[in-house]
C-alpha cells in the first residue's frame, strides 16, 4: 500500500504528540490497544484509521481526538477517482462518459 498525504500528515501528528509526551511507540501502542507494528504503520502514514482507533489513540495520548488533526490539511487528493474499469463498464452501459470522449 502506498502512502496517502493525509494519512502521512495524521501519522506525523500522532508521532509528534507521542514524542512530546515522552512515550515510546510500544508504550503508545499498548495504551491505545494496538500492536506496535500497527502503531508504526499509523505513524508512517501507511494505515487508514477507524474512528474507534482515532478515539483510542487520543485517549492514549491524553488529547481530544481533534488534536490529532490539528494543522492537517485535507485537499482534493482525498476524493476517490473512479477506476478506469468502472468508467469503461458505465460507458458500455451508456451511463457515463470516459474522460476525453465528451464534446470539444
Amino acid at each position: 500500500m502506498g502512502t496517502n498525504p493525509f494519512y502521512s500528515a495524521v501519522g506525523a501528528r500522532i508521532r509528534a504528540i507521542r514524542e512530546a509526551a515522552g512515550m515510546t511507540q510500544e508504550e503508545f501502542a499498548a495504551a491505545a490497544s494496538m500492536n506496535a507494528a500497527f502503531a508504526g504503520r499509523v505513524e508512517r502514514g501507511l494505515q487508514n484509521l477507524s474512528l474507534l482507533t482515532i478515539g483510542r489513540a487520543a485517549i492514549a495520548l491524553s488529547v481530544p481526538p481533534a488534536e490529532l488533526f490539528r494543522d492537517v490539511q485535507a485537499d482534493q487528493s482525498l476524493l476517490r477517482v473512479p477506476s478506469r474499469r468502472k468508467l469503461v463498464r458505465k460507458a458500455r452501459a451508456g451511463t457515463a462518459q470516459l474522460p476525453g470522449d465528451g464534446p470539444d
